[in-house]
């Protein structure tokens, strides 16, 4: 009775603070069973006064927060107190998105029809006001963004590109990763002499009219590429005739690690050596954020280039950083290695110093109340 009895107490009082209500969920999108869980929405987010109605732009930008006239896109800027998404009327914009949504509707489509008899128009409005009333503000990627673009209230939106995910399956050079798509040998093909023209002609196709759409928040270029300290050992590993594997050759004779780019004994004597891992890193790197952001602008000169999701290792590279920071409008941040923030401040700080460009966090989780899995990490 006791254990029943602190159970209810417990429930009341996140009821209380937090809200709830229930919701159908499921594991994974093709599984089939569904159950009804209860989702809490917290009512005291620090800094955001939930009891007062904020008045906004209708990109979603703070009326009460003017940064500049506004250009008629999304940009940045920085203030003394501190870096700032606008909107394209020049109010400040605190990004709260919401990727993948999507219909989903391949093989249901009867049940489609029977929820949403106006069709995609109607999944849509209902859609966006659904996000509206939980207080998100844009869309992410992967999300059907030509048809929600299309309501008569639409949320900005983000779209992916994935510039070197495609280009490497034109190429046959992927393999699938965890959660993301991989390359031979974990190497990102940015030396293919292919790589440049590919990336315009491909941002061109997918842009398109976007590049005139005030309600394009702005391009990732990638997702979750795989920035890895051990880059150079990596590329030594690909076929002799390899362009990417024969570049990396010349770069160590050029930085003079090996007298003549044939002396192959001689060059992977270097696999293990960290410093000359991570300066092969950096010039990877740049080749691919500088062969990315030349396309973009290109093609959507007023649109924010978002950079390439890091995670894992790379969003501690801060070299990796600063060579990013060179091209990107934002840099963006994939957190999933500790639920709060405030426990890695350490990182927070090297984002903005390393880059000097704001960052973005596009991807984390959040731990249920109910778990019995201690700690600040477990994602």
């Amino acid at each position: 009775r006791n254990s029943e009895e602190r159970r209810r107490s417990t429930e009341r009082l996140r009821t209380f603070f937090f809200g709830s209500q229930e919701v159908d969920t499921k594991r994974k999108p093709n599984h089939s069973n569904w159950s009804t869980r209860k989702a809490y929405r917290s009512k005291f987010l620090r800094g955001v006064n939930f009891g007062k109605k904020q008045e906004l732009s209708k990109y979603g930008g703070l009326k009460s927060k003017k940064i500049g006239q506004g250009t008629g896109f999304f940009t940045t800027a920085k203030t003394r107190n501190g870096h700032f998404l606008v909107d394209p009327e020049g109010y400040a914009f605190y990004s709260f998105g919401v990727c993948s949504v999507r219909r989903d509707a391949d093989g249901r489509e009867e049940a489609f029809k029977k929820v949403f008899e106006g069709g995609n128009d109607e999944w849509a409005a209902k859609s966006i006001d659904l996000l509206r009333s939980m207080g998100f503000n844009n869309i992410g990627p992967w999300s059907d963004d030509k048809i929600l673009r299309k309501a008569s209230n639409p949320l900005p939106y983000t779209k992916m590109l994935n510039i070197a995910q495609d280009f490497g399956k034109s190429i046959g050079f992927t393999k699938p990763g965890s959660g993301h798509v991989d390359f031979k040998h974990h190497c990102i093909p940015v030396f293919h002499p292919d790589f440049e023209e590919f990336a315009m002609k491909h941002v061109k196709k997918i842009v398109g009219k976007l590049s005139f759409d005030s309600y394009c928040l702005g391009f990732f270029s990638d997702n979750e590429l795989p920035w890895r300290r051990d880059m150079l050992k990596c590329y030594l590993k690909l076929d002799a005739k390899d362009p990417n594997r024969l570049v990396a050759l010349k770069w160590m004779e050029s930085k003079g690690y090996i007298e003549d780019a044939r002396e192959e004994k001689t060059a992977h004597l270097y696999e293990t050596d960290k410093g000359v891992n991570m300066e092969f890193l950096q010039h990877v790197a740049n080749r691919y954020f500088q062969v990315c952001a030349k396309a973009i602008k290109k093609v959507a000169p007023n649109h924010l280039y978002l950079g390439s999701r890091f995670h894992g290792q790379a969003k501690k590279h801060t070299e990796l950083l600063k060579i990013a920071g060179k091209y990107v409008d934002v840099v963006s941040i994939n957190w999933y290695d500790t639920w709060d923030p405030r426990t890695k401040p350490e990182w927070t700080d090297m984002w903005t110093t390393a880059a000097r460009k704001p960052f973005l966090i596009t991807e984390f989780y959040a731990k249920g109340m109910d778990t019995k899995v201690k700690g600040f990490s477990n994602a």
